[in-house]
């Protein structure tokens, strides 16, 4: 009779230890693929590209076949490739790049710059789902000439480094003055994306913000610098992507406004716990 009440409690044990790991496993799951919230800038213009990434549990035995934007039928995506392989999640990167730019009508009549919130998926078992992707900002062709081709500086080079960093420098083909620079993703990143300038005659970087307007002679050189710290912004998650176009504003003597382009980028690479952070948020989304 002992030796049964062993058994069973053994028996029992052994469940609850199954139970206790089941459980635990399957709060590290993510309900379903999810992309993660991308705040991008980009234009349609034949060669621009830009990252979308998706996230799925190991097990999970559909995949992404193709992804489409119906306002952009000139834009296209490459097969999904791995980004980052975690314990029970791999990431995917799908790279976007516009063949060919939207229709004549659409860049003679809409110069806007289009918003668009969500993506057309098919997978493959056949299924298509639109997902929610955060919000990628297309300026047209019309809107960047419209902008100012004919800007008074030249970048010469450019940088960038894994830690989320980059500079670009370059000089002043004609006197003007810098009167700032603008992003429509300053506003939600603030301190978590620091820009600072320097001259040639100045030993040191400063924020931006601070150093302006700044007068420009023909051959002064000007650097832009900038770093991405997501942890110092607590409304900044270290999971979501930005695509940054800095934009440099000039205004020149007789009234001119133009502007240049710095890509500035943020793609994540998750750490374990940034990756359960990110599935405990979804299991709570879930239905």
């Amino acid at each position: 009779m002992k030796a049964r009440y062993v058994y069973l409690a053994t028996a029992a044990l052994v469940v609850a230890g199954w139970l206790g790991n089941y459980f635990f496993y399957r709060s590290g799951q993510l309900p379903e693929g999810a992309f993660l919230r991308h705040y991008i800038e980009t234009a349609d213009l034949p060669g621009a590209t830009f990252n979308l990434f998706y996230a799925a549990n190991n097990r999970d035995k559909r995949k992404i076949v193709d992804v489409r934007i119906e306002e952009l039928p000139g834009l296209r995506f490459y097969p999904p490739s791995t980004r980052a392989s975690l314990r029970h999640q791999t990431i995917y990167s799908l790279i976007g790049h516009f063949d060919i730019p939207s229709s004549e009508q659409d860049r003679r009549e809409d110069g806007e710059p289009l918003k668009i919130r969500s993506v057309d998926v098919r997978f493959n078992d056949g299924t298509m789902r639109r997902e929610e992707i955060g919000e990628i900002i297309v300026y047209r062709e019309k809107y960047l000439q419209e902008a100012g081709d004919e800007a008074p500086f030249e970048f010469t080079s450019s940088k960038g480094s894994t830690d989320h960093s980059g500079s670009n420098s370059g000089h002043a083909t004609r006197p003007a003055v810098l009167t700032g620079v603008t992003s429509s993703w300053l506003k939600r990143l603030g301190p978590a994306l620091r820009i600072e300038i320097k001259t040639a005659g100045e030993p040191t970087f400063r924020p931006a913000d601070a150093g302006v307007p700044l007068k420009l002679d023909a051959g002064d050189t000007l650097s832009i610098q900038y770093r991405f710290d997501l942890s110092a912004s607590p409304e900044v998650n270290a999971m979501d992507v930005y695509n940054v176009l800095l934009r440099p504003k000039f205004k020149e003597a007789d009234g001119r406004q133009s502007e240049k382009i710095i890509f500035a980028n943020y793609d994540p690479y998750p750490t374990e716990a940034e990756m359960r952070s990110f599935v405990r948020a979804k299991r709570e989304e879930a239905p």
